[in-house]
């Protein structure tokens, strides 16, 4: 299995790593509906489709010890993991690197501002739907309106559905650096582009890390499967099969929204499983200094 650091992945401090047997059942405790909801997918997607991606799944961070930056004595754990679309324990550390690489560009940005683009609620097919949101959102940033005031964006893809009449609505976030953008002039654009829509949002970003928040959690996880019956799951996985759930332009474009692989060597050397660190977290003072180090975020002396 590839094992990869994901250096941005949440430290949850409420439960004391000792009583998890493994980094995936600690990571799981913030994530269970969710954990369920993916298997019971991915489950009947191996039947319908005669794949193994349950076994990758089930897999995700099983294997995991904690490893010490020999320079600064960072303590960080390193684990396999799957990098499926919809595993929850893969869309947390994604979530926490795309919260970090957006939070940096924008603190950069010039007059950061935050655009949502929506279509109007339909009967048509998702797949559709996102079809004529995705061509229209392209059309509308070669428009000169566009093209002349925002120098870059990031856009990400969200998804709900109507408790009222059970349609799907999709939409698109950007957070943008540029000019001042017309707000009438811009709605009645998108009303031209969608022939049905003329719902835009844009407003000022006062807060760049709150809004880095908010967009990664749509670029890591569109919907939440938990809270949809299960045929509906299984048709948004379907529909957003293969399809790029973000992206950016222009100056965004140095931007990464994809963590890298990075495997355990150079500088980074093992200090411990974590079964075997967990398990004598109560008894050696050693592994209680690479806890500590791990969830306090401090350097672990020699």
């Amino acid at each position: 299995m590839q094992t990869n650091l994901f250096k941005l992945d949440n430290i949850e401090t409420t439960v004391q790593p000792a009583s998890q047997s493994s980094y995936q059942s600690y990571k799981r405790l913030y994530c269970e509906a969710e954990w369920s909801s993916t298997l019971q997918l991915y489950r009947y997607l191996d039947n319908r489709d005669h794949t193994e991606r349950l076994s990758q799944l089930t897999g995700c961070r099983t294997h995991a010890w904690f490893a010490r930056h020999q320079e600064t004595g960072e303590v960080q754990v390193f684990s396999n993991n799957c990098r499926l679309r919809w595993c929850p324990l893969c869309s947390q550390a994604h979530r926490n690197y795309i919260t970090h690489s957006v939070s940096s560009w924008l603190e950069h940005a010039r007059y950061p501002k935050f655009m949502t683009l929506t279509l109007k609620h339909s009967d048509a097919p998702l797949a559709h739907q996102i079809d004529h949101l995705y061509d229209s959102f392209k059309r509308l940033r070669k428009r000169s309106l566009l093209k002349n005031a925002v120098a870059g964006g990031i856009w990400f893809f969200q998804i709900k559905q109507s408790r009222k009449n059970g349609q799907w609505h999709p939409h698109l976030h950007c957070v943008l650096s540029g000019r001042y953008l017309d707000r009438y002039a811009l709605k009645n654009l998108w009303k031209k582009l969608t022939r049905t829509s003329n719902q835009v949002d844009i407003q000022l970003i006062s807060d760049p890390e709150k809004t880095a928040k908010e967009v990664a959690r749509y670029a890591s996880r569109p919907a939440y499967l938990s809270k949809h019956e299960f045929a509906e799951a299984v048709e948004l996985a379907d529909t957003l099969h293969g399809r790029r759930l973000c992206g950016t332009w222009g100056t965004a474009n140095q931007v990464s929204l994809k963590p890298p692989k990075v495997t355990e060597k150079g500088d980074w050397v093992s200090v411990g499983t974590w079964f075997t660190v967990t398990h004598l977290s109560e008894s050696s003072q050693d592994a209680k200094d690479i806890i500590e180090a791990w969830t306090l975020r401090h350097p672990l002396k020699c």
